[in-house]
């Protein structure tokens, strides 16, 4: 927030009447989410979701892939390695966030 900006009432109508035209876009953002802090526990919270998200997707890949190969093949599998890799770093991504 700007310096000198109290935040009572109607966030947005004293933002635009507090700039000449558009109100930076961070600033924006902190005043619909409530401060600085609001907004960054919003973010952090949205990647904690998106990683998940994409861990459950990657779990899923490695399984309709081992679905398809022989246990000889899985293990020859360039592809399934490759796979069961981003799924550790996704794990650990994933995991990494929630502490």
């Amino acid at each position: 927030m700007p310096p000198g900006y109290e935040q009572t009432g109607d966030p947005l109508g004293q933002l635009h009447s507090f700039y000449d035209g558009r109100p930076p876009w961070r600033t924006r953002q902190e005043a619909l989410a409530g401060g600085p802090a609001a907004l960054e526990a919003l973010r952090a919270e949205a990647a904690q979701r998106r990683a998940v998200e994409q861990y459950g997707a990657a779990r899923l890949a490695v399984v309709r892939r081992r679905a398809l190969l022989t246990r000889l093949q899985c293990r020859r599998d360039r592809w399934l390695a490759r796979l069961v890799a981003d799924l550790a770093r996704l794990r650990a991504d994933a995991v990494g966030m929630r502490g």
